[in-house]
């Protein structure tokens, strides 16, 4: 299923939302286009097990525990290898991704540049008088020179949590690595569209076979809790 050159209906809700909410036709990275390709086998393979199960309910050759038994075959076969390809080589794939692109930027710290060093120093004893507030406001879009000597500090100084470190590790390159920088922010953007798209997906299934949480990640993951959780 192209969800560019295909009319989608309202009974495709992972359909739709890729054909009017998927906004990087223009990405120049790659793994941008191969999650957009996990998708749609992900809607694919949606689109099929609620054909399936609308086709079983109008024969009526099944019982309900039968049909139950029936859809979770087919989805097995359908759907759970596309939602684990789109979790896995979407969503997990754009966060190693992002990890990979911040290995790149690190800012490097010329310990001979003595001006430099008592600047950060300046800068650190400027960060530790500020009020909490103030702080906040700092952290929100941070001048590349005072992220870089915040990180200088060991973590359990500077007191900061994971997402408001990594928000200044962008920053301490963000100016000299400025490519990298929009990579991430494209990234961040279509990571939390895939997330988007799984959950809906994944609601989809779940209501198609009248299953729960439990049931689903059972049928998806065969129990591995691990992979549902990182």
């Amino acid at each position: 299923m192209d969800t560019q050159n295909t009319v989608v209906s309202a009974a495709d809700p992972l359909g739709t939302m890729l054909a009017t909410r998927w906004h990087w036709a223009e990405s120049e990275q790659q793994i941008v286009h191969r999650a957009r390709g996990y998708l749609v086998r992900l809607a694919t393979g949606a689109n099929a097990l609620r054909a399936e199960a609308e086709a079983q309910k109008i024969a009526r050759r099944l019982t309900e525990a039968g049909l139950r038994e029936h859809l979770a075959i087919f989805a097995a076969r359908e759907f759970a290898p596309a939602y684990r390809q789109a979790d896995y080589d979407g969503r997990r794939g754009i966060e190693r991704q992002i990890e990979h692109l911040r290995a790149q930027g690190v800012r490097k710290i010329d310990p001979t540049d003595v001006a430099a060093a008592v600047l950060r120093s300046d800068l650190r004893r400027a960060w530790f008088d500020m009020d909490k507030t103030r702080r906040a406001i700092m952290l929100h879009n941070p001048p590349a020179m005072l992220a870089t000597a915040i990180l200088e500090m060991p973590e359990a100084f500077h007191g900061l949590d994971s997402d408001a470190a990594d928000s200044l590790r962008e920053a301490a390159f963000g100016q000299d690595f400025p490519e990298q920088a929009g990579q991430i922010e494209e990234l961040r953007a279509v990571h939390e569209f895939v997330v988007a798209g799984l959950r809906l997906a994944s609601d989809d299934a779940m209501r198609t076979m009248a299953i729960d949480t439990r049931e689903f990640n059972l049928l998806v993951w065969g129990g591995d809790i691990a992979a549902v959780s990182q």
